[in-house]
């Protein structure tokens, strides 16, 4: 049997979201929802309850995306940014401390939803 086929905790992407936002981006955007609801990993809650999760590019890099460089990876984080799916920032008080947490944005999400799936889109009978 070879090694390169599904023996490993496999990266999932709904071929939808990847048409919406881009391949990367939906790879990216999955991969930290999983993060986000994991209870072991990581992370921080805010005080309005909302998860939070850090990696600085080198440790996404290392945990989740070796078949990336850390360029694309922050190319594709601040893409996410960028449409308003992902949210950043530095909860450390210290100035020295460069780590970013993120989460997502999952009402920017549903509203993707919405008007992805509003019957104009639909194939016409």
């Amino acid at each position: 049997m070879s090694k390169l086929l599904i023996q490993e905790p496999p990266l999932q992407v709904l071929p939808s979201l990847a048409v919406s936002i881009g391949l990367d981006e939906a790879i990216a955007l999955q991969q930290l929802h999983y993060w986000l609801n994991n209870p072991k990993s990581d992370g921080r809650v805010d005080d309005n309850g909302i998860k939070w999760v850090y990696n600085t590019y080198a440790e996404w890099k290392k945990n989740d995306f070796p078949f990336w460089s850390e360029d694309k990876i922050q190319r594709v984080f601040l893409e996410l940014e960028k449409i308003g799916l992902v949210i950043s920032a530095k909860l450390d008080a210290h100035k020295r401390d460069m780590r970013k947490f993120y989460r997502i944005d999952y009402d920017a999400l549903c509203a993707m939803d919405d008007s992805f799936l509003r019957p104009s889109n639909a194939a016409k009978a």
